[in-house]
């Protein structure tokens, strides 16, 4: 079928690395902050993340930054995205995918290195992002977990705040996708720990592209995205 249409592909229920030759999306090796240690060896394979909830822009958030597919399924398969309760959902997710297709040779379709290549740290009780931060509490830093387990076990902001860096293979350039699983906004800085480099492009949902440093903090909205494109 793949010499007919190169573009055609496979999905399947499935858990198991020897069924890889033959599907190219997996439904249950995804979860909200985390996806399968497949995901290291294969970065060409993906999972799904399930939305189902007419509110879930966290899911939604998770599956951008593990470079998983969004597989909508309205209470459960009960509803679809034309109810009116799933608007404000449908909404978001047409406005992250459009950002993702634009981004796919870094997020979706590059390399995966979990934490590898960034530093995050949120900052406390900072509200203005156009100075320089003292009180910082480090997420991770040079830190690969398999299975992409979660950021900190600590409470408080740098709970809430979770990333993963991928990479464009022909660049290798990297992008950073930073989420706030919280309802309150919080304050972060950030850096490319690969190599010495400064500047990036900031893409947010519903918001123009940003150009900005590394010098100056950024905050995120709740339940908000970050996707924190290196720039040469």
């Amino acid at each position: 079928m793949q010499e007919i249409n190169p573009d055609f592909c496979i999905a399947a229920e499935a858990v198991q690395d020897r069924l890889i030759p033959y599907v190219d999306v997996f439904y249950r090796n995804s979860t909200l902050f985390s996806i399968s240690p497949l995901k290291y060896v294969f970065p060409e394979w993906t999972s799904c993340q399930h939305i189902g909830e007419p509110y879930n822009f966290n899911g939604v958030n998770s599956a951008v930054m593990t470079g998983s597919v969004i597989c909508v399924e309205p209470d459960c398969y009960q509803q679809s995205l034309g109810d009116p309760l799933f608007k404000k959902l449908a909404e978001y997710i047409m406005e992250v995918e459009s950002i993702r297709a634009k981004l796919a040779d870094f997020i979706f379709l590059g390399n995966y290195f979990d934490k590898l290549g960034a530093d995050i740290s949120v900052v406390e009780n900072e509200t203005n992002t156009d100075k320089p931060v003292a009180q910082k509490q480090e997420i991770a830093s040079e830190v690969m977990i398999p299975g992409g387990g979660g950021s900190s076990a600590e409470a408080g902001p740098a709970s809430e705040l979770h990333y993963r860096v991928h990479g464009e293979k022909s660049t290798c350039r990297k992008a950073i996708i930073v989420i706030n699983s919280s309802s309150e906004g919080c304050v972060y800085t950030w850096k490319f720990s690969h190599k010495k480099n400064a500047k990036a492009e900031l893409y947010e949902p519903f918001e123009q592209v940003k150009r900005i440093t590394s010098n100056n903090s950024q905050e995120i909205k709740g339940y908000g995205l970050h996707i924190i494109i290196e720039k040469i």
